[in-house]
Protein backbone atom coordinates (compact mmCIF):
# COMPACT_ATOMS: atom_id res chain seq x y z
CA UNK A 1 0.00 0.00 0.00
CA UNK A 2 1.16 3.42 -1.19
CA UNK A 3 1.01 6.44 1.32
CA UNK A 4 -0.70 9.69 0.25
CA UNK A 5 2.58 11.52 0.70
CA UNK A 6 5.08 9.00 -1.09
CA UNK A 7 1.76 9.15 -4.17
CA UNK A 8 2.31 12.98 -3.90
CA UNK A 9 6.47 12.54 -4.63
CA UNK A 10 5.93 9.52 -7.53
CA UNK A 11 3.58 12.56 -9.05
CA UNK A 12 6.87 15.29 -9.01
CA UNK A 13 8.24 15.79 -12.70
CA UNK A 14 11.71 14.51 -12.75
CA UNK A 15 12.59 17.88 -14.31
CA UNK A 16 11.55 19.58 -11.08
CA UNK A 17 14.21 17.04 -9.04
CA UNK A 18 16.82 17.86 -11.73
CA UNK A 19 16.09 21.65 -11.29
CA UNK A 20 16.13 21.49 -7.20
CA UNK A 21 19.62 19.67 -7.81
CA UNK A 22 21.25 22.24 -9.76
CA UNK A 23 20.12 25.34 -7.75
CA UNK A 24 21.85 23.11 -4.47
CA UNK A 25 25.00 22.82 -6.31
CA UNK A 26 24.96 26.59 -7.58
CA UNK A 27 24.39 27.41 -3.90
CA UNK A 28 27.21 24.92 -2.97
CA UNK A 29 29.54 26.82 -5.91
CA UNK A 30 28.58 30.35 -4.55
CA UNK A 31 29.20 29.36 -1.38
CA UNK A 32 32.55 28.15 -1.86
CA UNK A 33 33.31 31.31 -4.39
CA UNK A 34 32.53 33.67 -1.36
CA UNK A 35 34.46 31.43 1.41
CA UNK A 36 37.86 31.95 -1.22
CA UNK A 37 36.94 35.72 -1.66
CA UNK A 38 36.45 36.30 2.28
CA UNK A 39 39.54 33.84 2.51
CA UNK A 40 41.50 36.15 -0.11
CA UNK A 41 40.20 39.49 1.94
CA UNK A 42 42.10 38.36 4.82
CA UNK A 43 45.34 37.74 2.85
CA UNK A 44 44.95 41.05 1.32
CA UNK A 45 44.55 42.62 4.56
CA UNK A 46 47.46 40.42 6.21
CA UNK A 47 49.39 41.29 3.80
CA UNK A 48 48.82 44.82 4.08
CA UNK A 49 48.71 45.18 7.85
CA UNK A 50 51.77 42.74 8.76
CA UNK A 51 54.42 45.32 6.95
CA UNK A 52 53.02 48.27 8.53
CA UNK A 53 52.97 46.89 12.26
CA UNK A 54 56.60 45.73 11.39
CA UNK A 55 57.60 49.57 10.03
CA UNK A 56 55.75 50.40 13.45
CA UNK A 57 57.05 47.92 15.99
CA UNK A 58 60.84 48.94 14.64
CA UNK A 59 60.30 52.86 15.01
CA UNK A 60 59.28 52.55 18.31
CA UNK A 61 62.27 50.24 18.89
CA UNK A 62 64.35 52.65 17.44
CA UNK A 63 62.96 55.33 19.20
CA UNK A 64 63.83 53.46 22.29
CA UNK A 65 66.88 52.26 21.49
CA UNK A 66 68.03 55.80 20.60
CA UNK A 67 66.98 57.04 24.10
CA UNK A 68 68.94 54.36 25.36
CA UNK A 69 71.59 55.41 22.84
CA UNK A 70 72.07 58.99 23.86
CA UNK A 71 72.10 58.10 27.52
CA UNK A 72 74.94 55.91 26.85
CA UNK A 73 78.61 56.53 27.33
CA UNK A 74 80.98 57.01 24.15
CA UNK A 75 83.32 53.64 24.11
CA UNK A 76 86.22 54.02 21.50
CA UNK A 77 87.78 50.13 20.22
CA UNK A 78 90.35 48.62 17.47
CA UNK A 79 88.06 46.96 15.50
CA UNK A 80 87.60 44.75 12.16
CA UNK A 81 84.59 44.75 9.91
CA UNK A 82 83.26 41.22 9.80
CA UNK A 83 79.78 41.64 8.30
CA UNK A 84 77.16 43.88 7.06
CA UNK A 85 73.32 43.85 6.50
CA UNK A 86 70.16 45.81 5.19
CA UNK A 87 66.60 45.34 6.66
CA UNK A 88 63.78 46.32 4.52
CA UNK A 89 60.82 47.14 5.50
CA UNK A 90 57.21 47.46 3.52
CA UNK A 91 56.17 47.97 0.51
CA UNK A 92 57.85 51.59 0.52
CA UNK A 93 61.23 50.13 1.36
CA UNK A 94 62.03 51.32 4.86
CA UNK A 95 66.02 50.36 4.78
CA UNK A 96 67.79 50.08 7.78
CA UNK A 97 71.87 49.22 7.59
CA UNK A 98 73.71 47.25 9.89
CA UNK A 99 77.44 46.31 10.41
CA UNK A 100 79.08 43.52 12.62
CA UNK A 101 82.23 44.52 13.99
CA UNK A 102 85.03 42.59 16.11
CA UNK A 103 86.52 44.27 18.60
CA UNK A 104 90.16 43.70 19.27
CA UNK A 105 89.30 41.72 22.71
CA UNK A 106 87.59 39.15 20.26
CA UNK A 107 83.82 39.94 20.98
CA UNK A 108 81.12 41.16 18.41
CA UNK A 109 79.07 44.02 18.51
CA UNK A 110 76.55 44.65 15.77
CA UNK A 111 75.85 48.46 15.26
CA UNK A 112 72.82 50.84 13.18
CA UNK A 113 74.44 53.18 11.00
CA UNK A 114 73.66 55.35 8.05
CA UNK A 115 73.36 54.09 3.99
CA UNK A 116 76.11 56.38 2.92
CA UNK A 117 78.32 54.66 6.31
CA UNK A 118 77.02 51.37 5.00
CA UNK A 119 77.96 51.83 1.72
CA UNK A 120 81.90 53.08 2.50
CA UNK A 121 82.31 50.04 4.88
CA UNK A 122 83.57 46.77 3.64
CA UNK A 123 83.85 43.45 5.47
CA UNK A 124 87.65 43.03 6.30
CA UNK A 125 87.96 46.93 6.88
CA UNK A 126 90.22 47.53 10.56
CA UNK A 127 90.48 50.62 12.10
CA UNK A 128 89.50 52.48 15.50
CA UNK A 129 85.48 52.46 15.96
CA UNK A 130 83.70 54.92 17.78
CA UNK A 131 79.92 53.73 19.19
CA UNK A 132 77.54 55.09 21.62
CA UNK A 133 74.76 52.19 22.49
CA UNK A 134 73.84 50.31 19.54
CA UNK A 135 75.11 53.30 17.07
CA UNK A 136 77.90 53.64 15.05
CA UNK A 137 79.76 57.13 15.55
CA UNK A 138 82.63 57.03 13.46
CA UNK A 139 85.19 54.51 11.71
CA UNK A 140 88.36 55.51 10.86
CA UNK A 141 90.31 52.75 8.62
CA UNK A 142 93.81 52.14 9.25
Amino acid sequence: MISAATAAYAEVPPIFIVGLVMIAMILVIVVVQMIRMIAEYHKARKDIIEPIRGIVKDRIRSLTEEGSDTDAPQSTEQARVVAKRMQIWGSHAHTFYYATFELSDGSRIELRLSGAEYGMLAEGDEGTLVYQGKQLVSFARR
